[in-house]
């Protein structure tokens, strides 16, 4: 059984002003993904991911141009950077209209609500919110419970099958934490996506991926979680 630690640990001071910026200007900044799941894990994160509801992008510039130099990793959907360890972005909405990881129109939407904003990720352990002004975890898909558990757990079959390359971290995340893996996403997704990774050889991103996926030969990616 895997630990699970409720901790409050430091949390950059960059990202709580951000935060109280973002307040002020009428939205909620909400930290997501890896960086909540760590501190629940007891593990002080080493990167954090800033989600903004409620801002439009024009002013989430404005807001983030205050904070220094501004790296663009994707302005069209809205994903910028504060130095080496921020990522801070709107809520995006991805629509499948090709093959592979690259197939995806993906469209900022500071209106979104926290389900639908968390429905796009890939694991329940990643789609939880955390406020870092008031310390509210906000958990639509029940991420806390299947970490707790052990269990790897798509939060939606229908669009993690659609990004092979999540497979990848699947395997990764299984021998990493020593999870097993709910049993619709092994023979539901995962295995869908294992057939389709054939098309993604010329892939640039598949060579660093490679090395990780050889934890799918461990007991942690065999291990299938058996849940009620």
């Amino acid at each position: 059984m895997p630990a699970f630690l409720m901790m409050n640990l430091k949390v950059p001071e960059k990202v709580v002003k951000l935060a109280e910026a973002v307040r002020a200007a009428g939205g909620r900044a909400l930290l997501v993904g890896g960086c909540v799941r760590d501190e629940l894990m007891g593990a002080q994160p080493k990167d954090w991911d800033l989600e903004v509801y409620g801002v439009e992008p024009a002013r989430l510039r404005e807001l983030l141009d205050q904070f220094g130099n501004v790296n663009v990793v994707g302005e069209a959907f809205t994903v910028y950077k504060l130095g080496a360890d921020l990522d801070v972005s709107l809520p995006r909405r991805e629509r499948k209209t090709g093959r592979g990881h690259r197939g995806f129109v993906i469209e900022g939407d500071p209106a979104m609500t926290f389900v639908d904003a968390t429905a796009r990720r890939d694991f329940t352990i990643n789609a939880i919110l955390k406020d870092p002004l008031i310390g509210e975890i906000i958990d639509p898909h029940h991420g806390r419970d299947d970490l707790k558990s052990g269990i790897l757990r798509a939060v939606s079959l229908d669009t993690f099958a659609e990004d092979s390359l999540r497979v990848l971290r699947a395997g990764q995340f299984a021998a990493r934490f020593e999870f097993r893996i709910e049993p619709e996403t092994v023979l539901g997704s995962l295995i869908n996506c294992f057939l389709r990774l054939g098309r993604l050889s010329k892939c640039r991103r598949i060579p660093n991926g490679i090395p990780k996926a050889m934890c799918l030969c461990t007991p942690g990616w065999l291990s299938i979680a058996h849940v009620n």
